[in-house]
């Protein structure tokens, strides 16, 4: 688990442009995490495919049942990460600050870098990224 989390970071960080740079980075990767909880591996799946509107409704289905926080804080990242990849940048960043107001994860500090990235906001992603590379 620590490999993973240290290479999507390590991606994560390579997308995020330097200061004053001119070349174009690669587009940042959203993480998904699966959990016991049914709705949650079906979005999970759907992420994987590329269905990333049917994950992020398998997720706001997990969220609008109820969970304990663990599960809600996981069901709150997948739909970062599915709104992020489908473009929706506001609703994936609030869905990303709901998962650590749930509980804080590398996964979603990383999730909401890769948001900030795409919105333009380096300094706020750095700050993420950085969050997720000392967070367990």
């Amino acid at each position: 688990m620590t490999l993973l989390r240290t290479l999507a970071l390590s991606a994560a960080l390579a997308a995020v442009p330097a200061a004053g740079a001119l070349a174009q980075t690669a587009a940042p990767q959203f993480q998904v995490q699966a959990a016991a909880d049914g709705l949650i591996r079906a979005g999970v799946q759907a992420f994987e495919r590329g269905q990333y509107d049917r994950s992020a409704s398998f997720s706001q289905q997990a969220i609008n049942r109820g969970l304990n926080n663990s599960r809600r804080a996981i069901a709150y990242n997948n739909l970062c990460a599915a709104l992020g990849a489908a473009g929706d940048l506001d609703g994936a960043r609030a869905a990303c600050e709901s998962s650590l107001a749930a509980s804080v994860s590398a996964q979603a500090h990383a999730n909401l870098g890769a948001v900030l990235t795409l919105a333009g906001d380096a300094a706020g992603a750095q700050q993420h990224l950085a969050a997720a590379s000392q967070t367990d």
